[in-house]
């Protein structure tokens, strides 16, 4: 049973950084899940009509962002970039230089 467990654990260790043999299976659940899982859905741009039939598409990461703000939250300091062609999304981090050149 244990030798079970040590190659499972060495081949998660192989895909997911964040786990090792001194993490326990609850937080190597919560690696695995927010590695594929939340990836998956931040990385997705998709095709869906609004309440007039217009196509629009919906990034799930801006509207996160979006939900933060209006919580009176810090958002995250990212740009968001969306590759309609092959919709997918690229996320980038602000950093102070980016902001000085646009003036803000």
């Amino acid at each position: 049973m244990m030798k079970i467990f040590l190659e499972q654990k060495r081949s998660l260790m192989k895909d997911f950084p964040n786990i090792d043999f001194e993490t326990n299976p609850k937080d190597d659940f919560v690696n695995i899940v927010t590695k594929s899982s939340l990836e998956s859905l931040l990385g997705k741009v998709t095709d869906a009509k609004d309440e007039k039939g217009n196509d629009i598409k919906i990034v799930p990461g801006k509207i996160l962002i979006d939900m933060i703000e209006k919580k009176g939250l810090e958002s995250p300091p990212v740009n968001i970039d969306v590759h309609e062609e092959n919709n997918s999304v690229l996320y980038s981090h602000k950093t102070k230089n980016c902001q000085q050149e646009k003036g803000l």
